[in-house]
């Protein structure tokens, strides 16, 4: 199956400065200094909210040249597009915009947020959107993005409010035709992990590529090393990547879940070299749980599981079931074959699972 990748060719210095009218794309705009942007740094499961005061990515001194995309058909048309309440998320959009040469687009509210709006050690008006469903802030008049359907990848930048995103995400999402475009997260945060939720419901025809945390200390070295891992492929003709179980001597292949936190999970894989090794613990004598190396976004859903269900649990944690349980979590994928003796072959205990790409 034909795919077309973008290999993200980058140095870690910047290349130049120009100024950015708010609403309006533009090219090239350095990172400046700003504070934590979440009101509501807490994770998932967390009701606890914290507000570090961090330091904005450092940025080198002496810039560098960036090695340019190839121009003509191959020449890939990427939106930098994020909201930022502070002035965090802003800092990392622009590095992301300068590294890529790509077009920067501040989403902006219709009503601006105040430091009262923000205060979330009251009843605030971010922590009652970010409670309501179905919230949705309004964007400024003129808040367009002129040329949409001439970008094929959009980076989608935001703070966590609530361990979410801010919902004025999922204003600008409902605005636009997703159809055949790669689409990357990205958000800061003072202690939650990289979610996208209730987004990727609202891109329909786009293709989520995983997504990235990054504190408000990120540095310009960090963002670009994790834009080096990243490929982007045509939409329309992506093919599926097949991933192995292994523990004790036993092997299975898995059929993967059709939505963004498999993708985000063969992602994962492949940064992680081809494979990942968890030390899984017994739980309720029905799964095999253990850690990831990082969250994956969550796609929760009520879920009434049995032997060989492959779940992910909080955004953090991979499950692999050998026996029936119903909870609220997001399926990965489950096991192919005869599973009437994967009880026995995990095993009691603890064990260690290898989930890897397929060769």
């Amino acid at each position: 199956m034909k795919k077309r990748f973008f290999s993200l060719l980058l140095s870690f210095g910047l290349i130049c400065s120009l100024s950015m009218s708010a609403c309006s794309p533009a090219e090239n705009v350095s990172a400046s200094s700003r504070s934590e942007d979440s009101p509501a740094s807490s994770l998932p499961e967390d009701s606890t909210l914290s507000s570090p005061s961090e330091q904005p990515p450092e940025v080198s001194a002496d810039p560098a040249p960036l090695e340019e995309q190839p121009a003509g058909e191959d020449a890939s048309h990427i939106l930098v597009a994020y909201f930022s309440a502070t002035g965090t998320t802003k800092g990392v959009a622009e590095t992301i915009g300068e590294l890529l040469q790509g077009d920067l687009f501040e989403i902006v509210p219709q009503q601006p947020y105040s430091p009262e709006d923000l205060d979330y050690t009251g009843d605030c008006r971010a922590n009652e959107e970010q409670q309501d469903d179905l919230a949705r802030p309004s964007l400024a008049p003129d808040c367009l993005v002129e040329n949409w359907e001439d970008y094929d990848t959009v980076f989608l930048g935001y703070p966590i409010w609530w361990g979410i995103p801010p919902k004025i995400m999922r204003t600008f999402a409902e605005s636009y035709s997703w159809e055949g475009k790669n689409i990357v997260g990205f958000c800061t945060s003072g202690g939650s992990g990289y979610s996208n939720e209730g987004l990727p419901e609202l891109t329909e025809g786009g293709q989520w590529l995983g997504g990235q945390r990054f504190s408000g200390s990120a540095t310009a070295e960090e963002v670009a090393r994790w834009l080096e891992g990243l490929s982007f492929q045509e939409t329309e003709a992506q093919g599926e990547r097949e991933i192995t179980v292994s523990f004790n001597g036993h092997t299975y292949s898995v059929s993967l879940a059709d939505n963004t936190s498999a993708q985000a999970f063969v992602e994962l894989l492949t940064a992680q070299g081809g494979s990942v090794t968890v030390a899984a613990e017994d739980y309720g004598n029905f799964e095999k749980v253990g850690p990831l190396p990082q969250s994956l976004p969550r796609n929760d859903q009520p879920l009434d599981t049995s032997a060989g269900d492959l779940i992910l649990y909080q955004g953090n944690r991979i499950v692999l079931y050998y026996a029936n349980n119903s909870w609220t979590f997001t399926p990965l994928g489950r096991l192919e074959g005869d599973l009437s003796h994967l009880r026995e072959e995990l095993g009691e205990g603890d064990v260690s699972i290898t989930y890897a790409l397929a060769e």
